[in-house]
């Protein structure tokens, strides 16, 4: 029943983080990634022995001073990240599509052939704009939370608007791409 109760404690902040209108689709895809990089972590953590994310299940070891059989328990967090992966495949093959949404600048190079023919220069032009590059990652901070934003708030701070119409193909053809 401990373990029960601490699993379902880290599903509920997934939950909690996933829930609300003010969320963006890329910060709902970073919180699927991040708990299922945690149920990965609570694998290892549990095949070690180890219960300090699982703080019923170390209570209940301490009061019946017996080693628990944490195999078990590392069993079925696997069995939950393999659910978690099957419920989320669609969402893992579009990773490279997050990521150029999210901020084109750090996509990979290597990446650019995959891309549409129409979107391939427009993409290149903008990871060599160092003026462009600057200015996102000064307006993507907002100073007051030290939150990191996406190419949306980009596009959406005041100034950087005029030097965006320059890019307006771009983001029609990232949108249409992204859309397919």
């Amino acid at each position: 029943m401990a373990f029960c109760v601490d699993i379902t404690h880290h599903l509920n902040v997934l939950n909690a983080r996933l829930q609300g209108s003010d969320k963006w689709f890329t910060d709902m895809c970073s919180s699927v990634a991040s708990f299922q990089m945690k149920l990965r972590l609570f694998i290892g953590q549990l095949a070690q022995g180890k219960l300090d994310n699982f703080i019923h299940l170390k209570e209940r070891a301490i009061e019946n001073v017996m080693k628990l059989d944490t195999d078990k328990y590392a069993a079925k967090v696997e069995d939950l990240l393999a659910a978690f992966q099957a419920r989320f495949t669609e969402m893992a093959s579009e990773q490279s599509s997050i990521d150029l949404l999210t901020n084109p600048f750090t996509f990979p190079e290597s990446n650019i052939s995959s891309l549409p023919d129409t979107l391939q220069f427009e993409i290149i032009d903008l990871k060599c704009n160092s003026a462009l590059r600057s200015y996102f990652f000064f307006a993507a901070t907002d100073s007051d939370s030290g939150r990191h934003n996406s190419i949306l708030a980009f596009g959406a701070s005041g100034p950087i608007q005029t030097t965006l119409s320059i890019c307006s193909t771009l983001s029609m053809s990232l949108w249409q791409y992204l859309s397919l």
